[in-house]
This record gives structure tokens, C-alpha cells and sequence, in this order.
């Protein structure tokens, strides 16, 4: 089988520490430093990332705070500084404009007109801090979206304009414009866990059942495909107190209702035994949950592609759960046939 889970050698190992050795004395003293090597090796790397995790939420929200004290204004002069310097060639270029005889006047509307252009900038800049600053913010943003967000709200950049005469950020040299930095912020939107509570509280309760009346309603409350903000959003932050990754994570029948989705998906079935493998599962799991996980090759529509539909059949059985407990006796009357496919 193909390694495809960063942590499926350990997973491994940790099954050949379990296995009988009672006829090879002198094994269990191996055996036992072998499992310790494991787990402190496991909990050495949570502890790591926990710890920079822990680093990066707490310079963003420092970052937040800052600016909210200021009220979105600037608190360093690299702004300032090179509005100064653009301002200072714009007037130039007025003053010859307006000496020239008669007067330029294309050049001189031209150069007002970028001056106020420029202003206008500077109090977008101004606003959107205070956006950011003020807005909650999704458990879907990656670390690495939250530093570069952390640098900006900071000024930890230098600034150019490109060829567009967009102003871009250059951050940990990466340049950004500011439409890019603002797309970076994944805000927390409860209307999702909202909506879906209402569609699972109606649906629970009703009398008779019916899957594609269920899922047209889930559908109908969820981000679309190509809303990949608003998608990892709704995975990340979840429904009625429980993420994507806790319905992966503890729902013991998911393997078995998945198999037959993806057992023939060459992304997830690497190796030659039949179906999905734990290792394989394991990572399906990682991958599901993570639209930047490298079996997506970079690109977050094929992550959408695959994770909505699945998204939206894990909250319909939970919906079909509930029916089932509130509605013992829905398939009394009929025979098997019909009983077996009333809530599939």
C-alpha cells in the first residue's frame, strides 16, 4: 500500500507493538521502548503545532486589537511614506502640466484624478482593517492565511503598485493587492447553523419521510460548490455544534456508507486490496477536511466536488436518524421490501 497519511507508519507501528510475543523472551522490554518512541514522538509534534498554532491566533487577535484601538488608522509610516512619495511626483507632474501654454488640461484632470483616487484608497485601507478587526472569524482559515492577515493588520509590508496600478502588499515576499487580502478572511457565518437546525427540527419531526424532499431542503441551505469561502466555512465551523471533522470522526458507520462512493476513486483507493483501507481512511478523512490537502493538487474545486455531496448525505442520514427514534413505527404497514427502502 501506498503511504498516503503522514501518520500511517505510526498507526503501523503502533499495531505491531500490539501483536503476541509471548514466544520471543525478552521482547516486551523492545516492545515497550518501541510504543514510548511512538507516543512521545506523536505528542512531541501535537505539542509543536499546538504551540504555533497557539503563536499565530495569538498574534492575530493582538493584531485585531491593535487596530481597533486606533480605529483602522495607521500607526506606522509605511503608509504614509509612500503616499507621500506618489503625491510629491503627482505634483510635479502637475506643475509642468499647468505651466505649459496653454495649460494641459488632460494631464492636469489626469493627475487629479489619480490623486483622488489615491485618497480614495487610503480610506478603503482604513475601513477594511476595521473590518477585519471587528469581524469573527472561521475555524477554516489556515494559519498561513491568518499570518499574512496578522502582517497587514501590523504593516509589516512594504508597498508597489503593478502594472494594473493596483497597490500591492509585499508580505514574506508575496505580493498581495488588496482585493487578495480581504479574499484571505473567512468570516463565520451562523445563518448556516441556523437554517439547518430548522431544516433538521422540521424534518425530524414530520410524520412521513422523504430523502430527496430532506436533501433538496439541505442543499438549499448550504453554500453552493463554487462558494468555496462559504464552504469551508460550513465544514469548519459546522452545524448545531458539530464540525465536518466530528461527523468524520466519530460516526463508526462511515466507513462502511462511503466504500461504495470512493472505492473506485483513484485518489483514495491506492493500493490493490478491495475498497477503502484504514490507512486509505485515515486519509480520506484528512483530505475531506482540508480543501489545501495535496490529493487536490492545488486546486479547492476538486476538494468542493467531493466533499459537498458528501457533506450533504452525512446531514441527511443525521436528520433520518432522529426521524427514525421519533418515528418507531413509519414502516410497521409494510412489507421488507418497502420498509428496507423507505429510508434510503
Amino acid at each position: 500500500m501506498a503511504n498516503t497519511s503522514p501518520n500511517a507508519a505510526l498507526i503501523k507501528g503502533a499495531a505491531v507493538a500490539n501483536k503476541n510475543y509471548d514466544n520471543a523472551p525478552g521482547m516486551y522490554a523492545g516492545i515497550d521502548k518501541a510504543t514510548k518512541s511512538i507516543s512521545d514522538s506523536v505528542m512531541n509534534v501535537a505539542k509543536e503545532k499546538k504551540a504555533k498554532k497557539d503563536a499565530i491566533d495569538k498574534g492575530w487577535n493582538k493584531a485585531k486589537d491593535s487596530v481597533l484601538e486606533s480605529y483602522g488608522s495607521f500607526k506606522t509610516t509605511v503608509d504614509y511614506d509612500f503616499t507621500f512619495d506618489e503625491l510629491k511626483g503627482l505634483k510635479e507632474e502637475l506643475y509642468a502640466a499647468q505651466n505649459e501654454n496653454p495649460p494641459n488640461q488632460k494631464v492636469i484632470s489626469s493627475v487629479n484624478m489619480r490623486m483622488n483616487g489615491i485618497k480614495s484608497g487610503i480610506d478603503d485601507d482604513v475601513e477594511l482593517r476595521k473590518t477585519l478587526a471587528t469581524m469573527d472569524h472561521s475555524k477554516a482559515m489556515s494559519d498561513n492565511e491568518k499570518e499574512i492577515l496578522t502582517a497587514f493588520q501590523n504593516e509589516n509590508y512594504t508597498l508597489s503598485r503593478n502594472e494594473n496600478g493596483d497597490k500591492e502588499y509585499n508580505i514574506n515576499g508575496n505580493k498581495y493587492t488588496k482585493a487578495q487580502v480581504e479574499d484571505l478572511h473567512i468570516p463565520q457565518n451562523p445563518d448556516y447553523s441556523n437554517n439547518f437546525t430548522k431544516v433538521f427540527a422540521r424534518n425530524a419531526k414530520s410524520r412521513k419521510w422523504s430523502r430527496p424532499v430532506v436533501e433538496s431542503e439541505i442543499k438549499s441551505i448550504m453554500p453552493k460548490k463554487t462558494d468555496i469561502k462559504g464552504l469551508r466555512a460550513f465544514t469548519a465551523d459546522g452545524v448545531m455544534d458539530q464540525s465536518f471533522s466530528d461527523m468524520l470522526e466519530f460516526d463508526n458507520r462511515l466507513k462502511m456508507e462511503i466504500d461504495d462512493v470512493l472505492k473506485n476513486d483513484p485518489r483514495f483507493d491506492t493500493d490493490d486490496t478491495p475498497g477503502i483501507s484504514e490507512d486509505e481512511f485515515i486519509m480520506m478523512k484528512q483530505a475531506l477536511t482540508d480543501p489545501d490537502h495535496e490529493i487536490w493538487e492545488g486546486d479547492q474545486n476538486k476538494w468542493a466536488e467531493v466533499t459537498h455531496p458528501l457533506l450533504v448525505d452525512r446531514l441527511a442520514n443525521s436528520i433520518r436518524n432522529d426521524h427514525q427514534k421519533n418515528n418507531p413505527n413509519a414502516t410497521k404497514d409494510m412489507d421488507e421490501a418497502g420498509a428496507n427502502n423507505y429510508y434510503l
